[in-house]
């Protein structure tokens, strides 16, 4: 079932962790080979379980859920390597973790394995426990290998048996390449923007919220908002941020008139970093999010 690697890994880590571990691994494992819904609840016992997931708008869906790069204050780069956290066992957010009895992460195979290991060496070093895997904390991964959602009521595949077909092939794994070749295609952003958004549809905020458009990239994601917002009709605020230089504002010292580093991130938006303009416009949709720092 498994490699031999995988094999040797599982036999070692069963010989280390407690009957508990060894229960709650099975129950999962037999879910997941025999594709049954499992609900799990986590008693923390007046103990710290830890949600967490890939995804900020993910977390939300937790009660006091955090993502796992702002938990375990994993860094991000291009490269995803060799990932180290600045966490310490010294720190107050390693006490708090040191803490926490049991450990979850939604999304887990969405993100790179140099994440999982930065993550398991920070569960040793605060625990200075650096033989056993994760610390000998519950730690339970969840995700779907397809990352394809079923659909409970076929909506465009009763319609176009094609489509259908188009899908399930996605589905199965088919590749290396799939074909394209029924999907429409446009050259020019205000097109796509027209035909994902037209007159009927951008009027009406609330039908607005089922017609989304997917990007690769934040830099799109804000091209597009303003061209929306700019489309809606309705009265406008805009909102500038106040930016400050942490170091500075903590030793209380004044800023500077001509900072080269607050005036860069005002023209542009660094990554991480929420746009220096904010507009808000009336008939428009917003997604509130908050973050808060244990720190």
């Amino acid at each position: 079932m498994y490699t031999a690697e995988v094999e040797h890994k599982l036999e070692r880590w069963h010989l280390q962790c407690d009957a508990l571990w060894r229960h709650i691994f099975n129950i999962i494992v037999q879910a997941t080979l025999s594709e049954t819904p499992l609900l799990a609840f986590i008693n923390g016992h007046g103990n710290i379980v830890l949600p967490t997931a890939t995804s900020g708008y993910a977390a939300q869906l937790y009660f006091r859920g955090c993502t796992t790069h702002s938990t375990f204050k994993v860094p991000v780069n291009n490269k995803n390597e060799l990932l180290k956290s600045l966490i310490t066992t010294q720190s107050s957010r390693g006490d708090f973790i040191n803490q926490a009895q049991a450990i979850m992460w939604d999304q887990a195979l969405m993100a790179n394995k140099a994440v999982l290991a930065c993550m398991e060496e920070v569960l040793r070093t605060v625990s200075e426990c650096l033989e056993l895997p994760f610390s000998r904390k519950v730690f339970v991964l969840l995700g779907d290998f397809w990352q394809t959602c079923p659909l409970t009521t076929p909506i465009h595949n009763a319609e176009n048996p094609k489509f259908a077909d188009f899908v399930n092939t996605i589905g199965d794994r088919a590749g290396p390449n799939v074909a394209l070749d029924m999907l429409g295609k446009v050259r020019l952003e205000n097109k796509l923007i027209d035909f994902v958004f037209p007159v009927n549809v951008l009027f009406q905020p609330r039908m607005c919220c089922h017609w989304p458009i997917l990007t690769p990239t934040n830099a799109q994601v804000d091209v597009y908002n303003a061209f929306i917002v700019d489309c809606i009709k309705g009265k406008q605020w805009t909102y500038l941020a106040s930016d400050s230089l942490k170091e500075a504002t903590e030793a209380q010292l004044p800023m500077p008139n001509n900072n080269s580093l607050l005036d860069y991130a005002a023209r542009h938006t660094p990554p991480g970093l929420p746009p220096h303009t904010l507009v808000i416009k009336t008939n428009a949709i917003y997604c509130l999010l908050h973050n808060f720092s244990l720190d």
